[in-house]
Parts: C-alpha cells; structure tokens; sequence
C-alpha cells in the first residue's frame, strides 16, 4: 500500500508542477516527491522507500503556512488527498515492513550457511 501511495503522490505532484506550479504546496513538496519518485525503483530494499516517504511527510509538515483545501486548486488539493493516504499508509504499515525485511534478511543469512 505505501508503493501505490508513494505511487498516486508522484503523479498528483508532477501534475500539480505542470499545471500550477507557484503554489506553496509544489514549492515544498516537488524536490522531496521527486526523490521519492527516484527511491520507488529499489523494491528489493525497503529502506530507501521508508526513507523518502518520511522526507516528503516532514516536509508537509514543514510548510509554515498553506490555504485552506477548499481555496486550493484542483490538482493542489489532489496532492494533500494523496499525501493523506500516504501518511495513512505510512503510519500503518511501516512497521511491517521493516519486520518482514529483516526477517527475509535473517533467513537469507542462514540459508547461507556458515562462512
């Protein structure tokens, strides 16, 4: 659920930066989605993932002042609906995510065999 997350905000981001770019929301936002963008091709490793999803969750919350949603544009309010869903996501799965790797990592370990 993160990766369609991560998925849907990329492309609510990129349109919000073609078709209303000098918003508050693009200006905050594009560089950290970008490198979320950049993190979603490593799907063998979570980490880098986790990581940009926190980056570019920080940075929502690190734009001091924003309209209201309902002053937003279309595509401006279509980049919080799907940072919403991908904090929700975040919130919620992370921590499994982070088991299962590591449980997958033990087990490669052992399947090895001894050095």
């Amino acid at each position: 659920m993160i990766l369609r997350g991560a998925t849907a905000l990329v492309h609510a981001t990129m349109g919000l930066a073609m078709r209303d770019p000098n918003t508050v929301t693009c200006a905050y936002l594009r560089e950290p989605v970008s490198q979320l963008s950049d993190s979603q091709c490593v799907i063998t490793e979570p980490g880098p993932l986790l990581e940009a999803v926190g980056a570019v969750l920080e940075a929502g919350r690190g734009i001091p002042t924003l309209p209201h949603r309902e002053a937003m544009s279309d595509w401006e309010r279509a980049v919080w609906e799907a940072l919403d869903e991908l904090s929700a996501c975040y919130e919620r799965d992370r921590a499994e995510i982070e088991i299962a790797h590591e449980v997958k990592a033990t087990v490669e370990q052992l399947s090895a065999g001894p050095r």
